[in-house]
């Protein structure tokens, strides 16, 4: 296994792939559980090989049964992508569970993610809304803004309020979709007529600037003042400000 990863990564040796694999699947061979999930990770992404999902598997099936917690986690990867097999969510949080049993960083909330997937598929719109917070908001590694943009308004569409005002944000700022002030109000409207505090507070600002929608500042002050009554803060400021210069209110 030593040799194999000196071969890898070019320790005290010239990088040579194909002798890291060799070496790695001699200690494979011999059950070691590591090398067998190093010899996954080179078939998955083509290290020094063509990329082969039937040799991923069987090597990460190896790993895993192992108890190799990185292989457990890649293998749900595996069966929740359907690469190199039929996808299957059941198998994947199945070995999610195992790796995170182990402690390992990022299976828990890979199985997570997962649980909201098979909830967003069956169209749950809050598990929609969750999936698309979870694509824009996580950390790098997960994050994906036009999936997040697409589960956003598969929410959206059933009438859910906190989706309908982040579709809005990422109109309203260009954030993985063209900007368009004109779509950032529609959506807004549709979300702030449900109550949804920052989806007010927003359009009053689209009013007072009159960016995609005819400047007034007497609707302006209707929706800070909707979402004032929320105790939103920022809201209660600006209506504030328009009492304070007698614009828009009596």
């Amino acid at each position: 296994f030593e040799l194999g990863s000196m071969n890898q990564f070019g320790q005290a040796m010239r990088q040579d792939y194909e002798q890291a694999l060799y070496w790695y699947k001699k200690a494979a061979e011999q059950n070691h559980a590591e090398a067998q999930s190093r010899i996954g990770v080179i078939y998955l992404i083509g290290i020094g090989v063509p990329e082969d999902y039937e040799q991923a598997l069987h090597w990460f099936k190896k790993a895993a049964q192992n108890g190799e917690a990185s292989a457990q986690e890649s293998l749900g990867l595996m069966y929740e992508d359907g690469l190199g097999i039929t996808s299957n969510y059941g198998e994947a949080a199945a070995w999610y569970r195992k790796a995170a049993g182990q402690g390992h960083p990022y299976a828990q909330r890979l199985l997570d993610r997962l649980l909201l997937t098979e909830a967003a598929e069956a169209g749950n719109p809050q598990a929609e809304y969750r999936l698309g917070e979870r694509y824009e908001k996580d950390d790098f590694v997960f994050r994906d803004s036009r999936k997040a943009f697409d589960w956003y308004k598969r929410a959206a569409d059933q009438g859910h309020p906190g989706a309908q005002c982040n579709l809005g944000r990422l109109y309203e700022f260009g954030e993985g979709v063209p900007q368009s002030y004109e779509l950032a109000a529609h959506y807004y409207k549709e979300a702030a007529e449900r109550g949804e505090v920052f989806a007010q507070c927003n359009l009053g600002c689209l009013y007072r600037d009159g960016d995609g929608v005819p400047q007034s500042y007497e609707l302006a002050a209707r929706y800070y003042r909707l979402a004032a009554e929320q105790n939103h803060a920022p809201a209660q400021t600006d209506i504030g400000f328009l009492y304070e210069t007698g614009i828009g209110v009596p």
